[in-house]
């Protein structure tokens, strides 16, 4: 006889349960959403008996590209970590993380504190999953879906670069929006003026951020005034009436960068009021440019600074000055010799015996630069051309190609041929692979832009080797045109890396 025995109620877990809810941008209609979503899951959980509801985390106008700046997430990652959830309930993959990374990182963490999370559209459990497989793939087809969006998105700004009515989000200090047209705050314009007549006048931005705090003037975020504060001030076009356009760029993982020619710009003349006339502005930039190198005379105070290496432990070597009676000479040590000679054993070197070290080095190079040079001129010019050049458009080729069987992948999706478990996977794949070459050709690129840099370096070494000339005494400027870094052995032997990529050893 079987009996069946009941099961006790009391046994049941009551899990404690919370759901994560996010919009990315602060419109009326994401907002409607944001609330409808919170209502939805605060009914949900209330209503499952098995379940106590913990509460919402949201994020507002926020990213989802953007783990960082999302401080709901943080919020209910730290309750997790504290013990206080059990399951986390979640519209989508997208909602949670548009990067792949971030999305197994999060889950990750979360599993192994015992904290499962269900996404309600993927019908995805993570307390069912034996493997990250299919969790990857979704996360990668949500970071595609955001790149595609982030795609159409530049495309629509980049149009409104070229036509000149790109209207920025964030305005500087001293302008606002008014009826969606930009406009001049007059109280904030007259403090925009004046520190542009102080620096122009001589004062650094220390000085002036320094004397607007002490006449308490509000600052652009009602904060005390800073250095880097005026700086920006003093540097931003836009205060001229132009409109420098994509100073920055995102990448597609995401991240920022400054935009140093990698992608193109747009400035647009007259743009908005002006504040400032381009000779007030001109002016400002002079001065802070002749501040700059009398600042750097100032850190570098002699050529070799910075320059020298101990080649037995890799530290910095510094200037000292030894005494004999009435003589005194200048030599450099090892900054872990100085600490003490059990750091390092490396004696001192006399500055006298680099300088005569260096000279030789360079008279030899010149008078035998048909020798050395002119092949070697010869043969970096060809590897940039070919080798480099042929590399990229291999890799620009394939990165092609890889577009070509997404879209053919979406295509047989479409008609029917390729189930979804087929379609996730290979596409996951191929993303993978675009993402491998991109980073690839990226690399290839900067080493390209090196080389050529090397190239200009040895093309100028060359143009002094022409001379003929023997050259006598040391002299700053060659010395810091050509030399990249030096490595000293002993007393006995120097060695120099030239900038051209040049490697050469000279007896002490």
């Amino acid at each position: 006889m079987i009996k069946k025995i009941e099961q006790s109620v009391s046994k049941i877990k009551i899990l404690r349960v919370c759901a994560y809810v996010r919009v990315s941008t602060d419109s009326p209609d994401q907002l409607d959403s944001f609330q409808a979503q919170k209502k939805h899951y605060q009914s949900l959980i209330q209503a499952n008996p098995s379940w106590t509801f913990v509460g919402i985390y949201s994020d507002e106008g926020i990213s989802g590209t953007k783990t960082d700046r999302r401080f709901g997430l943080k919020e209910m990652m730290a309750d997790a970590r504290s013990g206080k959830i059990d399951l986390i309930l979640a519209k989508s993959l997208s909602r949670f993380a548009r990067n792949t990374v971030d999305t197994l990182t999060l889950i990750r963490e979360l599993t192994k504190l015992g904290v499962f999370v269900r996404f309600e559209k993927e019908n995805i459990d993570t307390s069912s999953l034996e493997s990250e497989l299919i969790l990857s793939i979704v996360a990668s087809l949500a970071e595609d879906e955001s790149r595609s969006t982030s795609q159409n998105i530049k495309w629509s700004i980049e149009k409104k670069f070229k036509n000149g009515t790109y209207l920025p989000g964030y305005l500087p200090y001293g302008y606002c929006y008014v009826d969606n047209e930009i406009k001049v705050v007059p109280k904030e314009a007259e403090i925009v003026h004046t520190i542009y007549q102080l620096s122009i006048n001589g004062k650094g931005s220390f000085r002036i951020a320094k004397e607007l705090n002490q006449q308490s003037i509000p600052s652009p975020r009602n904060r005390a005034w800073s250095d880097s504060t005026i700086l920006g001030i003093l540097k931003n076009e836009f205060y001229t009436g132009d409109l420098l356009c994509q100073k920055t760029y995102t990448d597609e993982h995401f991240r920022r960068h400054r935009n140093q020619g990698e992608k193109a710009q747009y400035l647009i003349k007259n743009h908005h009021p002006a504040i400032v006339n381009d000779t007030l502005f001109n002016q400002a930039q002079k001065r802070i440019e002749a501040r700059r190198k009398t600042k750097n005379q100032r850190n570098k105070t002699y050529p070799f600074t910075g320059m020298l290496r101990c080649a037995k432990c890799g530290a910095n070597l510094k200037r000292r000055i030894h005494y004999s009676g009435e003589y005194s000479s200048i030599h450099w040590t090892c900054s872990e010799h100085l600490k003490s000679k059990d750091h390092c054993t490396q004696p001192s070197i006399a500055e006298q015996k680099i300088q005569w070290a260096f000279l030789t080095m360079l008279n030899k190079l010149m008078f035998a630069s048909e020798q050395i040079l002119s092949p070697l001129l010869e043969l970096k010019a060809e590897e940039v051309e070919q080798k480099a050049e042929e590399k990229i458009n291999e890799l620009q080729m394939y990165l092609q190609d890889i577009a070509g069987q997404l879209q053919a992948t979406d295509e047989l999706k479409g008609k029917g041929l390729l189930n979804e478990k087929n379609f996730q996977k290979v596409k996951a794949e191929l993303l993978q692979e675009h993402l491998r070459k991109t980073n690839e050709l990226e690399t290839l690129r900067k080493t390209r832009k090196k080389t050529h840099e090397k190239q200009a370096a040895l093309e100028d070494l060359f143009l002094l080797a022409k001379k003929k000339e023997s050259i006598t005494d040391f002299d700053e400027d060659i010395w810091e045109r050509f030399i990249d870094s030096a490595e000293v052995y002993e007393r006995t032997t120097i060695i120099f890396y030239l900038k051209c990529g040049l490697i050469l050893k000279e007896a002490l």
